[in-house]
């Protein structure tokens, strides 16, 4: 794995699939024999972006978020009343509005009584533009 290094002025840290994991089942060991080193990347850069892993659905990118062993948060704990769509238990949809509505910068989670302490973001299909 490359990453930009922890103590540089890099927000978020970047992690690439430099060594090529192909299979989830790789992605997921990886993290677990490096999650002490990754939690402290996280605490001191705030957010990590990891780019070119093995994710190709609702159910890799479960096994990926729960690979950290953070306590789970459903969308059913944080009692919200947004429209969403789970698609396990612990993924589901950030916004069902129609794409013709602007949504401005927000706190992803301003409207829950209840948030976790983690959030993990999934790009499924990448924006074309912007």
């Amino acid at each position: 794995m490359s990453s930009s290094p922890k103590n540089g002025a890099t927000f978020p840290l970047l992690i690439e699939n430099n060594s090529n994991i192909e299979l989830i089942d790789d992605l997921v060991a990886w993290i677990s024999d490096d999650r002490s080193a990754l939690n402290e990347q996280l605490e001191g850069v705030g957010a990590i972006l990891f780019r070119g892993f093995p994710l190709a659905d609702a159910d890799d990118f479960d096994a990926f978020a729960a690979a950290f062993d953070y306590a789970p948060f459903t969308y059913e704990d944080s009692l919200s009343n947004a429209v969403r769509i789970n698609f396990t238990e612990r993924v589901f949809t950030a916004n069902e509005a129609p794409k013709e509505v602007d949504i401005y910068l927000h706190h992803e989670m301003a409207q829950t009584p209840v948030s976790p302490s983690r959030l993990f973001f999934y790009c499924k299909t990448a924006a074309e533009t912007g």
